[in-house]
């Protein structure tokens, strides 16, 4: 079994005088970082686990693996004031998420590890073939929680083998080549993610940095896909989407395949439908494959 989580090397180099985080709290098994966060809010806090017993990821699904395989990290800081920026923490959640992996793997290739809309980070387990459809390797769950204060659930799996995989479409950083400790992959996520939140938070130029580097490993513009809009369906700006407690639900169970284009200034995914161009806010995407000509 892969060693244990050590809450003093996470302490070390992510508590430092220049940096924001204030708290690091580890546990080898709890019922979800998530729910340990909420329960407990603090700002600038790092929860992190090495075995969920209840973890959870978008609606309402399992997360879970093998003791000692993954890593659960849960991010609580704070709400930025604009309410139309709050769309892209998800997102800006994973492009996080993609910078630490790729760091912390020492990879080469900018599509190594890419971006699925809205909230999950795919990585390519053969770097030799570039036909290969890259394969889930993390999920995201963003929660508000009181005195403005946002929750970031970040799952990632590091050593699981094929056959325990969560998800048939899934892999580890193992089987993509990389062996690597839980305490790195915790560090770099967490630098990444308060380097980008910082700009998010700032808004305005800094925000519109988030928006262009997401696009640019969003592996989701360009893909023909199929969108279940089993959460939500609206064609205008979504103060809350992507963080529970926001809008009512509506258009369940509807489907709608396009092409995405583009991830709009909100953050919601926009669709190059038959009907014509169509923004969405939630939704479960599946990339379809390119039929050749």
């Amino acid at each position: 079994m892969p060693p244990g989580l050590s809450q003093a090397r996470l302490r070390e180099y992510l508590l430092t005088p220049t940096g924001p985080w204030q708290h690091v709290d580890v546990q080898e098994r709890v019922d979800s970082t998530n729910a340990w966060s909420t329960r407990d809010p603090r700002p600038w806090r790092v929860a992190v686990a090495g075995e969920q017993s209840a973890g959870r990821g978008r609606r309402g699904r399992d997360w879970s693996s093998p003791p000692g395989t993954s890593v659960s990290i849960s991010l609580t800081v704070p709400m930025a004031a604009d309410p139309l920026a709050w769309g892209w923490l998800p997102l800006l959640t994973g492009l996080a998420t993609r910078d630490g992996l790729a760091e912390v793997t020492g990879a080469s290739d900018p599509d190594a590890f890419v971006l699925k809309w809205p909230n999950d980070v795919l990585a390519r387990e053969s770097a030799a073939d570039p036909a290969q459809e890259p394969r889930k390797i993390c999920g995201i769950l963003c929660e508000t929680t009181a005195d403005a204060l946002v929750v970031a659930g970040i799952g990632v799996n590091v050593s699981v083998a094929r056959q325990d995989l969560p998800v048939p479409t899934g892999t580890s950083l193992a089987l993509c080549g990389s062996v690597v400790s839980r305490d790195d992959v915790v560090i770099a996520v967490a630098r990444a993610f308060a380097r980008w939140h910082e700009r998010w938070y700032a808004g305005g130029a800094g925000l519109e940095e988030v928006r262009r580097s997401y696009r640019r490993h969003c592996g989701t513009i360009g893909a023909p896909v199929r969108i279940d809009l089993g959460v939500s369906l609206r064609d205008g700006p979504h103060p809350h989407d992507g963080v529970a407690g926001g809008a009512p639900a509506a258009g369940f169970g509807h489907v709608v395949e396009g092409t995405a284009v583009d991830v709009d200034e909100t953050g919601e995914i926009v669709i190059q439908t038959t009907q014509g161009r169509r923004s969405f806010a939630a939704g479960d995407v599946v990339h379809l494959r390119r039929v050749p000509r």
